[in-house]
């Protein structure tokens, strides 16, 4: 059973936010049509090559495509008779460019009047910051994350390693469409999603604003006064092992600390409260050096403690966890592994397919256009065929 068979999604697609949003559901049965503007493929392979051509087979998988040119007032009624026909329109535009192509809300919403439009911006649709250009590394600025990720107590932060507000951004999209289709079954029309990458970021930071709001400190990682520094916890820490492979400790619980110190045979670390955070670091730093990571690993794992590796890209794609879980496929169908679907249900199945190869024609036909209608269309420009696709 896929869960939104029967979902049809009109993606514009121009930002990988958006595409990932809408990834997830395709992977769960949705119809989702990638809508391109004419040429969008070709200038991003020239932008970013072979990168691109693997991102989008990710995150278009089990999507179908073709391009319109919403510049044009032909191009623009064959948007709007897709979107008359679908549940729901996600868009990652600035604020004010969909309204420009005269396919904002208010004018989807008069076509399709249950139709749930999601809008994903960097600072939403309103407030000060709506109409200013940014990407991943301004918005974790704002939201208050970059200050809490300084490499150290002078130095200033730098880019992220994963694009934290881009994946934010994306997971607030999914959880907000899913929100308003549960309220379109009670009220029976749809409406705006408004999400915001830079809301979606400051939301995930409740942990250190409550110790904020605590203790009136701004906590960031190597600040000696941050309950979430990693400096202040000799058991919430990375320590280096004889093979030079880090390894992640994690006991915040008196219990779990209890079994790591009993491990490695310090008792008299047991009692943690007594004991400067700064010379039981060091300690512990010195005994995990004298094994291999691996040793640590089965010793410690056996003793109940939450220990794992830190692993590359590469070794992360060969974990025995995570390929057990699905999380990394490879498939005949892929030149190369993707994610799996991210989540796992007792009933409801997922599927991991390319993106479709159907041609622009087959797609529109569903929409009521004939084959000598598809074809006018494409010789004005108005529409067609997806590039990259068949």
């Amino acid at each position: 059973m896929l869960s939104f068979d029967g979902l049809r999604i009109v993606h514009v697609a121009r930002t990988f936010p958006t595409s990932y949003a809408t990834m997830y559901f395709a992977d769960h049965g949705a119809d989702v049509i990638r809508v391109e503007e004419p040429g969008y493929f070709s200038r991003r392979v020239a932008g970013d090559g072979e990168f691109y051509r693997v991102l989008r087979a990710m995150t278009d998988r089990n999507k179908r495509g073709l391009e319109i040119d919403l510049r044009s007032s032909v191009g623009l009624e064959v948007f709007s008779k897709l979107v008359a026909q679908s549940d729901v329109l996600v868009e990652g535009m600035r604020p004010g460019v969909a309204a420009r192509l005269g396919i904002d809300y208010g004018k989807m919403r008069v076509v399709n009047e249950k139709l749930i439009y999601a809008s994903l911006s960097g600072y939403g649709q309103e407030g000060p910051l709506r109409q200013t250009p940014g990407h991943d590394l301004n918005y974790v600025g704002v939201s208050g994350l970059l200050h809490l990720c300084k490499s150290g107590p002078d130095s200033a932060p730098g880019p992220l390693g994963v694009p934290m507000a881009d994946m934010a951004g994306a997971v607030q999209v999914i959880v907000g469409i899913l929100t308003a289709l549960v309220a379109r079954q009670a009220s029976g029309v749809g409406q705006l999603v408004d999400a915001a990458m830079t809301d979606a970021v400051a939301a995930w930071l409740i942990l250190p604003l409550a110790q904020h709001l605590a203790d009136g400190i701004n906590p960031s990682l190597p600040n000696a006064l941050s309950e979430l520094s990693p400096s202040r916890h000799p058991y919430y820490n990375v320590y280096e092992c004889s093979d030079d492979r880090l390894l992640t400790i994690a006991c915040n619980e008196q219990w779990l600390w209890k079994n790591f110190c009993t491990a490695i045979n310090k008792p008299d670390l047991i009692d943690r409260d007594g004991l400067d955070r700064e010379t039981t670091r060091g300690i512990v730093e010195n005994v995990m050096r004298s094994r291999s990571s691996g040793e640590w690993i089965r010793l410690l794992s056996d003793a109940d403690v939450p220990v794992g590796p830190v692993n590359t890209l590469s070794e992360a794609l060969n974990d025995p966890q995570l390929r057990h879980r699905g999380v990394f496929q490879s498939s005949v169908d892929f030149p190369h592994i993707v994610p799996g679907p991210w989540m796992h249900f007792s009933q409801a199945t997922t599927r991991t397919l390319p993106p479709d190869r159907s041609d622009v024609c087959s797609i529109l036909e569903e929409f009521g256009y004939s084959a000598a209608e598809v074809a006018e269309l494409r010789s004005c420009g108005a529409v067609q065929q997806a590039e990259g696709e068949a």
